[in-house]
């Protein structure tokens, strides 16, 4: 897999010996600052190599600025840090504005087997992860399920990698944001899901023993696994806040303690209560929470503008005809006071799909949705009664519409049947067409005897 690989360094034999090694790949190079933008976009790069000593005027490591901007306006080019610095600050800096990788200078072999490795496993993972993102974009359409606001907010913590807090009633689709973090963010190394972790299933040594990196197998380590990764964490309040502050060092300094090695990890911790209520009972640290970014989600009941959107892209997504729906049942969503559970939600139109298909094997795509396949929680009682209403203006009216259509042959017959059509018509319009005219006009259309009777129609 041929890769485009951009260096940027002020000394150009260092771009001459990676052009000279890495001869299976397409190797570009500026000796500064300027025009990356256009580098990066006109050659499609996959990984960039940064040396951190450029100098700007008077400013010296003008590296760790451009390595922010870079991934501000590519998020899914890959950065490695090529410098002479060895100095653990400025390498967590380097991680933290967004560099995937560190490589020494003093130790970095261009001509060898492994670093030509290390670049491909680099190319490939890229193209991999674009199209990995491609696949998630088409399948994904959990952002018609946030505001648009905390839509610009996910893309800004994808970019940025900071870790935040997500806070919303049970089911308002706080585990669905890391779903969307894995469209824009360039965490995912291949098609592995990021990881989620429920804190209250570790006991508290456990915890302090892996926030210290002391636990023994590495593999049993979340926090070591999560390296590099986005970490959803549940139950943060379960833990003490001993461990809490622990875990905020851990979080602002990204390494363990002691360490300088670098882990790269985004935190998406969920909450379910009022973190001001939590706080108040001592059960989360005020200085973990005002530290990181919040993520407030409303629960549906709050934002029923966005329900119509959600439901023309679940329609999409199960290949199903927009008009599957009616605007009567798309009001009786609207009227509906969800708990706040998207879950539940998508569970109601999921099962009523279901029992759609039972009922129409042949047609279910060109059937609509009819009440009965719905939850009867999902209407009030004003709102049934007003379904029962129709169901009987739907029989009364297919009763007149036969009439209509048996006695229509006889005006102009005898005198007497003549004037009882008249006086029947009249009555019958006086109590059912008038009354349903106004009330169900849609089902007047399609009573043709009835509407020709009243001069609505002209006779064939």
């Amino acid at each position: 897999m041929r890769g485009n690989i951009l260096v940027l360094d002020d000394e150009k034999h260092i771009f001459e010996q990676m052009d000279s090694a890495l001869e299976a790949h397409n190797v570009y190079y500026l000796n500064s600052l300027v025009g990356v933008k256009g580098q990066v976009t006109r050659k499609e790069i996959d990984v960039i190599f940064v040396d951190l000593g450029f100098r700007q005027g008077d400013k010296s490591l003008a590296g760790l600025p451009q390595i922010t901007r870079t991934r501000q306006r590519y998020p899914h080019v890959t950065i490695v840090v090529l410098s002479k610095y060895r100095d653990p600050e400025i390498i967590v800096q380097a991680v933290k504005n967004g560099a995937d990788d560190y490589l020494w200078k003093t130790s970095w072999k261009p001509y060898k087997k492994e670093f030509r490795d290390y670049v491909n496993k680099l190319v490939s993972e890229k193209r991999t992860r674009d199209e990995a993102r491609k696949e998630l974009w088409s399948e994904s359409w959990v952002p018609t399920a946030f505001e648009e606001e905390v839509h610009l907010k996910l893309r800004e913590l994808a970019i940025s990698r900071a870790s935040f807090f997500v806070i919303g009633e049970i089911g308002t689709g706080k585990s669905q944001v890391t779903n969307f973090l894995r469209v824009y963010s360039l965490y995912d190394r291949s098609r592995v899901e990021h990881l989620r972790e429920n804190l209250a299933t570790y006991s508290e040594k456990e915890l302090m023993r892996m926030i210290s990196n002391k636990y023994g197998s590495k593999g049993k380590n979340i926090f070591r696994k999560a390296r590099n990764r986005i970490l959803q964490l549940d139950n943060l309040p379960s833990t003490s806040l001993d461990f809490q502050e622990a875990f905020w060092h851990f979080l602002r300094d990204q390494r363990f303690s002691g360490s300088n090695e670098p882990l790269a990890i985004q935190a998406v911790i969920l909450l379910h209560e009022s973190p001001e209520e939590l706080m108040r009972e001592k059960k989360l640290l005020p200085e973990l929470f005002e530290g990181l970014d919040h993520l407030q989600l409303k629960a549906l009941r709050h934002r029923k503008k966005a329900i119509k959107e959600i439901l023309d892209q679940w329609l999409e997504k199960h290949d199903m005809p927009l008009h599957f729906l009616s605007k009567e049942i798309r009001m009786s969503f609207k009227k509906y006071d969800y708990p706040g559970n998207l879950s539940q939600f998508f569970g109601m139109l999921r099962r009523a799909l279901e029992k759609h298909k039972e009922q129409h094997e042949g047609n279910f795509k060109t059937a609509k949705l009819s009440w009965e396949q719905l939850p009867k929680e999902l209407f009030s009682p004003d709102e049934e009664f007003d379904n029962m209403k129709r169901i009987i203006a739907e029989v009364e009216l297919s009763y007149l519409e036969n009439a209509f259509q048996r006695f229509e042959g006889f005006r102009d017959q005898k005198r007497q049947v003549a004037l009882l059509w008249k006086t029947t018509t009249d009555n019958l319009k006086k109590t059912y067409y008038n009354k349903y005219m106004e009330l169900y006009p849609d089902l007047i259309q399609k009573c043709p005897s009835m509407r020709r009777a009243y001069g609505k129609v002209k006779s064939d």
